[in-house]
């Protein structure tokens, strides 16, 4: 058969791999992904919405998410390239321009999800502080007047984000998250521990029946501030932006598909994964949002734990599950910002490194690193990729007018007698040994392409089968069968994921590879990063409002525009789903435009009566 028949095969069956991830284990990473902080704001979301607007919006955020979340499942490969961070599969499809558009939002949103948690984290501090002086039998009057436990009246809010910060400083001195695996176990039963006692609190009280049709209205007394006409108009729009937050979950979808074994098909397999943990995270968000609102009404805080006034002790474990949640959490995305920053450090000292051993053999200095070929440039010369490695990045030599600046002797370089004694006085190896990179020799960054901001392509998963195997189905079939038997033909990878800013330099082996920066540079690097988000959070320690910018951010460009746009080119639609999808595509627009004018106009509002260290 020709290539169209082994393309129809390959795209059913997938690009065989030794990956480990699993439709169930895709389910529970995306569940993991959803299910957060979120949830909290969900009953007060319902309270500004009302009884119809509120669980109809639910739906609507549901479908949209669950149907671009099918579509980039779709886009995790194409034209035999597989794509295993999000930017990847936008500068493969589309063009150069939106992947930099991409990696700018995710490495935004990622920092705001840190300010987010760093805001959530020291307010549940901060209830852990007044429960446990409850528990001591100390009525309120006497918490209060007290002053010893921590309360926003003794500038408990400020001090706990300072004091979430410090934990947070010390946790970021892991190399990366293989050595804080734990933290993910934790992070993953805080999570679900707070977010069931929300659900069996709601559900207990939700007899009290309380809730209007059409929301907290004009005129109500919310905490002592009179609710007019603009609060209501950007409540309801701060809504929209929570329920965007809610769902904003496709950043790590394609790093999440990425961890699935072949055959069957990352595509097939993912859609399934994202049918059962979108819709049980769906069924999950609807009950605790409309238990929430009947059980506390229009008076329902931002965070739902608050405004329950007991079991205390429920009440108390929830918090600090929250609080565990979201110091690991924290990690999750700020490993990422790290990784980033440190892999440009890895370059420049790779390069200092490398200009050393040019100066000692009499070559001329480099001001740069040799290029590596793109994805696009191999597909646009047409050159075979029958020498790509099982990574699937071709190992294209350094062009003879720039030697590459690892072509250092090779006596030098090659250990004898399995000893690395003989390496010592080379000082290429001395530079590289000091980072962790001894074991990168002559050619470390042909297993690497250069980052988005170089416009070149990482390709880690080219399929062999385009060139070595002979186009017809039974060749195909055997090579399937052959990896059945145990044969693979990509790297192996954990089912563990991890989120990615898109600006990582990819020319370097990152942080997941186990090779790291010396220490006093990640002391540097990490301590003023989590520095720069506490006093962040402790300027501006408005939950909600942050919800909504982070929803903005992630919902309408990483979660609708970006994967319709490539699915049109991946797949062929039909004019009913291409109308379908501009519809969504601007209506979301339009809502993620008055949810961040609303999330900004809360944001300055509540920065102008806010009083530094009083709460």
């Amino acid at each position: 058969m020709g290539e169209q028949a082994m393309e129809r095969v390959e795209s059913y069956q997938g690009i065989p791999n030794s990956k480990t991830g699993t439709v169930t284990t895709c389910a529970l990473h995306i569940v993991c992904a959803v299910v957060g902080a979120g949830i909290l704001a969900l009953p007060q979301t319902t309270a500004w919405l009302g009884w119809i607007a509120g669980p109809i919006l639910l739906i609507i955020f549901y479908a949209v998410s669950l149907l671009a979340s099918r579509m980039l499942a779709e886009c995790y490969e194409y034209k035999g390239i597989t794509h295993p961070r999000y930017h990847h599969a936008v500068r493969h499809i589309l063009d150069r321009k939106s992947a930099i558009i991409v990696s700018t939002l995710q490495t935004l949103q990622l920092v705001l999800i840190g300010v987010a948690y760093t805001i959530t984290g020291a307010s549940s501090i901060v209830q852990i502080g007044y429960l446990s002086c409850s528990l001591g039998g100390k009525t309120d009057a006497e918490i209060a007047e007290s002053g010893i436990c921590l309360s926003e009246d003794t500038g408990g809010q400020w001090k706990s984000s300072l004091f979430f910060g410090a934990v947070e400083l010390m946790l970021s001195q892991f190399k990366n998250l293989e050595e804080c695996w734990f933290l993910s176990a934790v992070g993953t039963v805080g999570s679900f521990t707070y977010a069931i006692i929300a659900l069996v609190l709601s559900l207990v009280n939700a007899k009290n029946g309380l809730g209007t049709i059409e929301g907290i209205p004009v005129g109500f007394d919310q905490g002592g501030t009179i609710v007019s006409t603009a609060d209501k108009v950007f409540g309801v729009m701060n809504a929209l932006g929570s329920l965007s937050f809610a769902y904003g979950f496709s950043v790590v979808l394609v790093e999440i598909e990425d961890t699935l074994r072949q055959p069957p098909s990352a595509a097939k397999q993912m859609k399934k994964a994202c049918n059962i943990a979108v819709t049980g995270a769906f069924i999950f968000y609807m009950a605790v949002a409309t238990t929430g609102y009947a059980a506390l009404g229009n008076g329902v805080s931002s965070l739902v734990l608050q405004s329950f006034t007991g079991p205390r002790w429920a009440l108390l474990v929830a918090e600090i599950a929250v609080l565990a949640h979201m110091l690991t959490a924290f990690q999750v995305f700020m490993q990422a910002i790290f990784n980033t920053i440190e892999s440009h450090l890895k370059w420049k000292f790779l390069q200092n490194a490398a200009n050393e051993v040019l100066l000692k053999t009499g070559n001329k200095k480099n001001k740069e690193l040799p290029p590596l070929a793109s994805a696009n440039t191999v597909a646009e010369t047409g050159k075979s990729t029958a020498n790509i490695g099982t990574t699937g990045t071709e190992n294209t030599p350094p062009s003879p007018a720039m030697p590459s600046p690892f072509d250092a002797p090779a006596d030098l370089l090659t250990p004898q007698n399995g000893s690395r004694s003989k390496n010592k006085n080379n000082p290429h190896f001395n530079k590289t040994r000091n980072l962790g990179l001894d074991h990168v020799h002559l050619e470390p960054l042909a297993e690497r392409m250069s980052s988005v901001m170089s416009g070149q392509l990482t390709e880690r998963q080219v399929s062999l089968l385009l060139e070595q195997l002979h186009c017809d189905e039974a060749a195909i079939t055997a090579r399937i069968e052959e990896h059945h038997q145990g044969g693979a033909l990509s790297t192996a990878r954990s089912s563990m994921y991890a989120a990615d800013t898109g600006f990582a330099n990819e020319n370097v082996p990152l942080n997941e590879d186990n090779v790291f920066v010396p220490l006093k540079w990640r002391l540097i690097i990490r301590s003023i990063s989590v520095i720069l988000i506490t006093v962040i959070a402790t300027c501006l320690p408005f939950f909600s409002a942050f919800l909504g910018v982070v929803g903005t951010i992630s919902f309408w460009p990483l979660t609708v525009y970006f994967p319709f746009k490539m699915y049109r080119k991946v797949k062929p639609v039909s004019s009913g789903l291409d109308t379908l999808m501009k519809a969504i595509t601007l209506v979301m627009g339009v809502v993620c435009v008055v949810t961040l004018v609303a999330a900004i106009r809360t944001i300055v509002e509540q920065a102008s009566s806010f009083t530094f260290f009083q709460t």
